[in-house]
């Protein structure tokens, strides 16, 4: 929908935001099984549910825990590996039927992605430690 996940500007709660960040970030996370929409659906608006998404995510891959993604930070470079490595395995086969991640590398069948630990079963059915 989007392309490769990127910032335009800093999401936090404590500035204003650019909305197509915000949907960027609602829809990534979606994605990857951390966000989940309200009833009333995705909205350009940020709302707590994606401040608390952004913290789980950065809590299971070893990143700092502020809620916060900077353009170019590690939480936006992080989010950005692993959703790209999620969709080109998703278009080209397969989908992943297991993801392990070993101290700082994420391995998905032949990809590597920076990041902690984490197991799944395919795209948006990630789970920590395999639980």
């Amino acid at each position: 929908m989007f392309g490769p996940f990127k910032l335009k500007s800093t999401l936090s709660r404590n500035n204003s935001v650019d909305q197509d960040d915000t949907l960027r970030t609602k829809y990534a996370l979606q994605g990857i099984g951390y966000y989940k929409p309200p009833k009333h659906g995705i909205s350009k608006y940020p709302d707590e549910e994606m401040f608390k998404s952004i913290k789980r995510f950065q809590s299971d891959l070893g990143l700092k825990k502020d809620r916060v993604m900077k353009p170019g930070g590690e939480s936006e470079r992080t989010l950005r590996a692993v959703t790209n490595a999620v969709e080109e395995r998703f278009l080209t086969g397969p989908f992943v039927s297991t993801v392990a991640i070993a101290d700082t590398a994420i391995f998905v069948n032949s990809a590597v992605i920076v990041g902690s630990v984490v197991l799944g079963v395919g795209p948006g059915e990630f789970t920590k430690n395999g639980k």
